[in-house]
């Protein structure tokens, strides 16, 4: 049966702290904050005009939530795991509207973490309860949608760079917020979980984005006492503070840069405004997650038959915002090199921000009618 030419085919990769949208022949593209707050009160639902309130909205909206029940509200991604399904169904809904399309067909990239507990889900057949129905169920609940299929954001990255068609194998890094995965793609979209590994510490903390803001921010508050007591100013410096910092500035260790100069606001009107070089605190932040990327990469890629070491080492990519740190790649490749495995060549994908989504796109309008 031929493809409904008025079918509207969408990508959309789930992200810690964007929703990524990919339509409209694939030049339509924008990010829509994954954040959904959820109004319970029928006198909070009559000020604001609503019950839910999706992206920037959400955030905006958040601090008239009480603890006491009234609503709901976060991010729907957690450490690479859907939080609250409510929050998830809320924020798809909002994304698949958008488009704007009557009829629609769509696929959405999800954590590797997340996809394991689908798949699970699905295996031990568990009951279709809200909590836990499969986001696939879902979404195809949405009115506007004709069929769904959810894959692994890696694997979607690994469609749009041609696995397994012009490239029979590959690692892909999909390194976000939240959380950063690494997976070895073949080409079949089930995700054995030998195939893939989270970079984490040994206490399980994810090591992503979020952790190197965290890092960062204990690092420039740790010049506080010195300026304090040297030259009479104390400041403050948040996360979001970092996050800037990094996503303008982030390098890692053997990139040279010129000074990175942070102006900071007086925190009273003892203080006077300072400009302070952060330079050293940027780099040993984001250098911090060279060494455990290079655990985890040789760790994987140990699970490859040796005969396949080579095609493997040539095949490897970063997506994800985290991915544009400056130098990144070369000092992981001279990490793994001091641990045996040589001749690592490692690509940046180009826009790497909607690489997954890009991919869960061409999976779409690729997908024969038969596999929907």
């Amino acid at each position: 049966m031929a493809k409904d030419r008025e079918i509207q085919y969408l990508g959309l990769d789930l992200g810690t702290t964007g929703i990524k949208l990919v339509y409209n022949g694939g030049k339509a593209q924008e990010t829509i904050p994954s954040y959904v707050t959820i109004f319970k009160d029928s006198l909070l639902r009559l000020k604001h005009g609503g019950d839910v309130f999706v992206g920037q909205l959400g955030i905006e909206k958040q601090r008239y939530i009480r603890a006491d029940g009234h609503g709901k509200t976060g991010y729907i991604l957690n450490g690479g795991r859907i939080g609250d399904m409510e929050l998830a169904k809320e924020a798809l809904k909002y994304a698949i509207n958008k488009v704007g399309a009557d009829k629609m067909r769509l696929v959405v990239a999800i954590p590797v973490e997340e996809m394991c507990f689908q798949q699970k889900n699905q295996a031990a057949g568990a009951e279709n309860t809200e909590a836990v129905k499969s986001l696939q169920q879902i979404i195809s609940e949405c009115e506007k949608v004709d069929a769904c299929k959810v894959i692994s954001q890696v694997d979607s990255v690994a469609e749009s760079i041609g696995v397994p068609g012009k490239i029979p194998l590959a690692m892909i890094g999909d390194l976000g917020g939240g959380n950063s995965e690494l997976k070895i793609c073949f080409g079949d979209m089930y995700v054995e979980e030998a195939d893939y590994r989270q970079v984490n510490d040994k206490n399980g903390k994810y090591l992503a984005g979020n952790w190197i803001d965290e890092l960062l921010c204990g690092l420039v508050m740790d010049l506080r006492p010195q300026y304090k007591a040297k030259k009479n100013f104390d400041f403050e410096f948040s996360k979001e503070e970092a996050q800037a910092l990094k996503e303008a500035y982030g390098f890692v260790d053997g990139v040279e840069g010129d000074p990175i100069l942070h102006n900071f606001q007086k925190k009273d009107t003892l203080y006077r405004d300072q400009t302070i070089d952060v330079y050293d605190a940027v780099k040993n932040a984001c250098t911090a997650i060279v060494e455990p990327m290079a655990d985890k990469m040789q760790s994987l890629a140990g699970t490859v038959e040796a005969k396949d070491q080579p095609i493997l080492n040539s095949n490897m990519y970063f997506t994800g915002r985290l991915a544009q740190l400056k130098g990144l790649t070369g000092a992981v490749e001279k990490e793994l090199a001091k641990r045996g495995v040589r001749n690592v060549k490692i690509q940046v994908l180009q826009n790497p921000n909607y690489a997954g989504a890009v991919g869960a796109y061409q999976f779409a309008c690729e997908c024969p009618e038969d596999k929907w």
